[in-house]
Parts: structure tokens; sequence; C-alpha cells
């Protein structure tokens, strides 16, 4: 098996045996961008390809959604490597993404998002999370954690902080740009991920806060799952979830805000090792061998 795309993890993957290839060549991103304006109007439509993609070989290639917004590249593979099992998985919601009708028909659709396999016909199989990147618990050092890029929430992630603030509770909100280029003062710089996991690892709960409350699981949550936090989130499939906990998770709107600190204040339950483990990286593939 292959996976293309998946630049964050990449490393991790490696060390799990699966090889990890990037869909463009190491370009400046000027040049990227001119080849995709020229992609658009149907010139240099494979262009900027990265050359490794020539000579794969495996009967599974999987596709990550990641920055893909149109579909030369995946028709350039589904010509390639026709018998070949080809899967495209969205990491993200398929607005932020390229649509499921623009997609290859020999791929196969897989999601992260419950809700939007219903939508669109695709298969399911969560998103996922190292054994590596857990670490020891530390010295608490604020109540509140999050980080994530804005994504048209600011106002709303900026009241709930005043309300966590009123409440007496400490907070950290790491806010970053959509574009990791766009510089401006009311948002932080992006910051490694390995400087998440410390963050996530020194705070009492985490803030997982979403566009669409109904979107599957975002990283926060398995980060959460995997560091013993508790989770404050507005996202309503929580319950759905085999993990799911009263105790450990907090439904913006479901409970009167003022009980926040109460919630934060009870003890974090402890979950089975074999829920947690269902969404490791190694079953994650399994559920993809299927």
């Amino acid at each position: 098996m292959i996976i293309i795309n998946c630049d964050l993890f990449e490393k991790e993957i490696v060390k799990n045996g699966i090889k990890c290839f990037r869909i463009w060549k190491k370009y400046s991103a000027i040049s990227l961008r001119i080849g995709k304006l020229f992609r658009r109007i149907g010139l240099y439509k494979f262009g900027n390809i990265n050359p490794d993609l020539n000579y794969l070989e495996s009967d599974c290639i999987i596709v990550f959604d990641n920055g893909i917004q149109e579909n030369s590249v995946l028709e350039w593979l589904a010509n390639r490597y026709i018998n070949c099992r080809l899967i495209f998985y969205y990491w993200n919601p398929v607005f932020r993404s390229i649509s499921p009708s623009k997609i290859p028909k020999s791929f196969e659709l897989w999601s992260y998002s419950p809700d939007d396999c219903k939508k669109y016909n695709m298969k399911y199989n969560s998103t996922f999370f190292f054994k590596s990147f857990c670490k020891p618990p530390v010295q608490l050092r604020r109540d509140v954690f999050f980080v994530g890029k804005e994504k048209g929430r600011l106002k709303e992630l900026l009241k709930i902080k005043k309300k966590i603030t009123n409440l007496g509770l400490s907070s950290l909100f790491y806010i970053t740009a959509n574009h990791p280029r766009l510089k401006q003062k009311k948002f932080m710089k992006t910051i490694p991920y390995d400087n998440v996991l410390d963050y996530v690892n020194e705070s009492r709960a985490v803030l997982d806060y979403y566009v669409n409350p109904k979107a599957g699981l975002s990283l926060r949550a398995l980060e959460a799952l995997f560091l013993g936090k508790k989770i404050i989130t507005n996202n309503l499939t929580y319950p759905s979830y085999d993990f799911f906990i009263k105790e450990n998770v907090f439904i913006l709107g479901k409970e009167p805000e003022r009980k926040i600190s109460d919630f934060l204040s009870s003890p974090y339950i402890q979950l089975p090792t074999e829920i947690k483990e269902r969404y490791l990286f190694s079953n994650w593939i399994a559920r993809m061998s299927k």
C-alpha cells in the first residue's frame, strides 16, 4: 500500500512500513501557483507532478485530499495505474476540498466525516492517531486550549474565550490564518505539531470547535482521547462515538455554560485501551484493506 499527499504525518506513516509520497515536485510557492493557473486553462496539464509517482509498485494507492482542488493529477494516476486499487480519502470536509463529482470513477471515495459519507455516498473511516505521539503527564498550566485556523469562526471563538475568562478559568487560544502566507496581526504563526501536542498535554481540556457541528472528528478529538484530556465542543455527533462519556465531553448548547467550571473540576474518566486503539493508524490502514 502507498499513501500520497499526507505531508503532516509522512514520517510516522513511513515508520509504520507504508511508503509515502508527495504529489508535487519541490517547487517554490510561486512556481506551483503558476502551474495551477496553466492547468486551469488547459496547458501544462500534468506539470509539477512528483516524478517519483511514475514508478509506484503497489496494489493499492491512497490519495489524501490535502490541497487538491483540481482533478488533473487524479486523472493522471487513474490512467497510469489502471490495474491498481485507487482510493481518494477526504481528510477535510467536502466543501473545503475537491467535489466528489470531479474525481475519476476508478477511485473509491472515503471520508473521515460520517455526515459527508451520507451526503455523497462514500465509505467511512475515521481520522487517525499515532501511539508515538502520546506523552507522559506533566504539570497543568491552563484549563482550556484551542489551536486551529480561523476558518470564518474567529468571532465565535473569541466569544467562547471571553466566557471562559469570565468563569475564572485560564485559557490559551492559538488561532492561525487560513493560509500560512497571510500575515495579519490578529493571527498567530503556525507552530510545529509536536508543540501542539505539548500545549494539549499541559491543558485540562481542549476546545474542539467546528464550522459544521455535524462534521467528522478533528485531530483535537484524538489528541484529547490519547492524552487523557477533557473536551469542550459544539460538535453534536460526539454522543455517537464509542469513546463518548459525558464526564469527559461538554457539548456547548446542550449544557448551561456556567457548568463548565464544574465539568473541568470533576475527574477525567479513563477509557479502555481497546477503544483508543481503534483510532490508531495501524487500524485505520487495516480498515482500508478490507
